[in-house]
């Protein structure tokens, strides 16, 4: 079974559900939970505890202040305190990233934290969707630095893990900065409107988070 949605963990259901699985004795199936790792109650800790095949797929989409930026309000360090503590207490934590513009040029730095915290699991990918496509991992202007980052990726272990096809998506990534591209000027543009509104909504700047995306922005003027 997985639970999804917006957050699961947010709704009376889902430890309603929870709770009837346990009062029935069928506790031994696979129970994959897509979680934000934001908040670790006791309550899903304690139900947790009595089955016996759970997943939690972790949302983290950066290295540190990468995360933070691209899935605001979330906060790296509480995100990788809650999985190690769902680690300890024995259950399996599936890292879940979607590469974007915001995080292509730095995938390496998370992959390579990746094998180093969270050795032997696999890590789920998938691609960044938006209005006009502008957060696209395809359209990154910094071209080495995309490769760069992409090539690093290819010597982790993680990479290899292949859960869900997350390796052939870095392939894919790879094989088209490495083939020449043109990015598209438009959707750069649209990307950088959209986002700097983002910014003034939230009192922050991009080039405090990411600066080599913000230096992209030459690219456009």
């Amino acid at each position: 079974m997985y639970a999804t949605g917006g957050e699961p963990t947010l709704f009376p259901g889902f430890y309603e559900f929870m709770q009837k699985c346990i009062d029935h004795g069928r506790t031994d199936f696979e129970f994959c939970l897509g979680y934000n790792a934001q908040k670790l109650s006791n309550k899903l800790l304690e139900l947790s505890r009595h089955f016996s095949d759970m997943n939690f797929s972790v949302s983290i989409d950066g290295y540190d202040l990468v995360n933070d930026y691209a899935r605001w309000g979330s906060d790296f360090k509480t995100v990788i305190k809650n999985a190690k503590t769902l680690i300890a207490e024995g259950h399996k934590v599936t890292p879940e990233t979607v590469p974007s513009i915001y995080n292509v040029t730095n995938l390496d730095k998370l992959f390579e934290f990746y094998d180093q915290e969270f050795s032997g699991s696999a890590v789920f990918l998938q691609v960044a969707k938006s209005p006009d496509d502008m957060l696209s991992p395809f359209n990154h202007p910094n071209i080495e630095l995309s490769v760069e980052s992409l090539r690093r990726c290819t010597q982790t272990n993680a990479y290899y893990t292949d859960a869900r096809g997350q390796k052939s998506i870095i392939d894919t990534l790879l094989a088209h900065y490495t083939s020449n591209p043109k990015f598209d000027k438009d959707k750069l543009t649209t990307f950088f409107e959209f986002n700097d509104k983002l910014d003034q909504s939230r009192n922050v700047r991009l080039i405090d988070y990411i600066p080599e995306l913000e230096d992209a922005r030459r690219f456009i003027l």
